[in-house]
């Protein structure tokens, strides 16, 4: 990412600001909740276009990459911002840290208590389970456990854990920075990782990696951005390099990894180029539904499995009639789920978050953070 082509400053930096993304999160929650509560995968559909929304289902999990792309974009400018502001990487992970675990352990706990109601029958195979595995059981709950094999309290718990292992990658090179370690050279080391990551090598410190290609692309989607006022040769070789990874997904992948690469590489380019009309998209009174639910995707995300098990259970129980109508089931399943999501926005992640940004970070050097 060094080059000899001069930079110039810019009188008013990007900011990072990206109001589209929020809706653009409620596009990739809606994804999973898809492919976690689409019905039936019988060819004879129930009720019309039952088949297609099952084989739309199938690409439901993209959504995650398309998240951890966005985070990508989100933590590149937070860095930023704490940079600026003079703050040091114990405030990066502080931050993070407190975003990412209360909420998680208050899912956890909504979990366990509708797995004692008996709503939740995952529950049950996981306590069965827990003799043997309770040291796997509290390194899941830490965010710690890297063995495909165990049993996870929470299913949502995966992605998570591969983000604590990313967010400790972003304060170790954060910290480098602070220790006088170029910038340029921390982003080509960024991608280097992102290439070695495309082998997915069996390799368990490596664990760290497996979303970093992702991550990476939406770092290099707020670089350009960044670049773009000042300088629009770094800021081609932000593009290309999202580009770049995609394309070397093709030689160093299998056929499922390269295509996902390139699928993310090619959301990340598109959100490049829809920038220029963030603030129209962002207002578009048609597009508020989907900022209401980004609003609540983390929410909605983290009690998806144990919400949906036990909407269905509940339907089983008290409503039989239902089930043979797939229909108004799947419509009572989305409801429900985008109903719970809410209200544990509203009780729980809206006064966690609340609390979090009134906690003032040490101030230090500041840095204007000039890439080049």
């Amino acid at each position: 990412m060094n080059a000899n082509s001069p930079t110039t400053p810019p009188t008013e930096p990007f900011d990072g600001h990206y109001a589209a993304i929020t809706h653009w999160r409620g596009v990739a929650v809606l994804m999973i909740l898809l492919s976690h509560t689409a019905l039936g995968g019988n060819p004879e559909s129930t009720y019309p276009g039952q088949g297609f929304l099952y084989w739309l289902a199938q690409f439901g999990t993209y959504g995650i990459d398309l998240f951890v792309v966005l985070s990508g974009y989100c933590i590149a400018s937070h860095v930023c911002h704490l940079v600026q502001t003079g703050q040091q990487p114990l405030s990066f992970l502080r931050h993070r840290f407190l975003r990412l675990y209360p909420i998680y352990w208050i899912a956890c706990a909504l979990t366990v208590a509708l797995g004692v109601a008996g709503l939740n029958p995952f529950f049950e195979e996981w306590h069965r389970a827990l003799p043997s595995q309770a040291h796997a059981a509290i390194a899941n709950f830490l965010l710690i456990e890297i063995n495909a094999d165990a049993l996870p309290l929470l299913p949502a718990s995966q992605p998570l854990i591969y983000g604590v292992g990313i967010y400790l990658l972003v304060g170790l090179g954060f910290w480098f920075y602070r220790m006088g370690c170029p910038v340029h050279l921390l982003i080509d080391i960024g991608l280097g990782l992102a290439v070695i990551a495309l082998f997915q090598i069996r390799f368990l410190p490596l664990y760290v990696l497996q979303l970093w290609p992702e991550f990476t692309m939406g770092g290099l989607l707020f670089l350009a951005l960044y670049y773009q006022r000042f300088s629009r040769f770094h800021e081609g070789l932000c593009l290309t390099g999202i580009a770049g990874l995609a394309a070397a997904s093709w030689l160093l992948s299998n056929r499922h990894m390269a295509m996902l690469f390139s699928f993310t590489a090619a959301f990340a380019l598109m959100l490049y180029y829809l920038h220029r009309w963030d603030q129209p998209l962002s207002q578009a009174r048609i597009l508020h539904p989907l900022r209401w639910i980004g609003s609540i995707s983390y929410s909605l995300y983290l009690i998806l499995d144990p919400l949906s098990i036990s909407i269905a259970t509940l339907v089983r129980r008290y409503a039989q009639s239902l089930v043979t109508q797939p229909a108004a089931l799947q419509l009572l399943l989305w409801g429900g789920c985008l109903l719970g999501g809410w209200l544990f926005y509203q009780l729980c992640e809206k006064p966690l978050e609340k609390w979090r940004h009134s906690l003032r970070p040490p101030q230090g050097q500041r840095d204007d953070l000039i890439f080049g």
